[in-house]
């Protein structure tokens, strides 16, 4: 690829494509082509990578482009395709050791800071944000037959961590299905 380049990492609407529900035959097709993630670009040039949007699968596309750096973003508009991506942006922060800037006008930057307050908290370093003390008093209390735990980060190896927590608890996985 060259220095300068543009991806459109995805090219469909709000929705997607194909669109949840539907059997039209553009929905329906085998073509990879007819299969659209939603609106985001990607510039690569000399000195960065410029993300045009952040739309809620942002992870995936970033991952199958193959995109390790952002530099900064660009948001074209508020809506919620073009948004709510923005978390995925954290281990891109975390590696790059600073913020990835933000470019809007100014009524995007509001629904950003709404939406996203989080984002503009400080965290100290070597200090994390965990929830499992909560939880741990959630079962207590409750005692369920069975407990599922999301939100699981990447370096906790599921067989790992599953083989230390008590009888009927368990790590959820993606597929995951059970009878109530």
């Amino acid at each position: 690829m060259s220095m300068r380049s543009f991806t459109f990492l995805g090219t469909g609407t709000s929705v997607g494509v194909p669109m949840i529900g539907c059997d039209c035959k553009v929905c329906t097709s085998d073509n990879p082509r007819n299969h659209r993630f939603r609106c985001a670009g990607l510039i690569k040039l000399p000195n960065g990578n410029i993300l045009i949007d952040t739309p809620p699968e942002l992870r995936l596309q970033l991952l199958r482009a193959k995109v390790g750096a952002i530099h900064s973003v660009l948001f074209t508009h508020y809506h919620a395709d073009h948004l709510h991506g923005l978390d995925d942006l954290r281990p891109i922060q975390h590696l790059l050791g600073q913020p990835v800037p933000l470019y809007c006008a100014e009524d995007v930057e509001d629904r950003i800071r709404s939406a996203f307050s989080y984002a503009f908290e400080t965290v100290k370093p070597g200090k994390s944000k965990t929830y499992v003390p909560k939880l741990s008093l959630v079962i207590t209390q409750l005692k369920p037959k069975q407990a599922y735990l999301t939100h699981l980060c990447h370096d906790m190896d599921h067989d790992e961590v599953e083989s230390r927590l008590p009888k009927g608890v368990n790590l959820a996985y993606d597929g995951l299905t059970f009878e109530f």
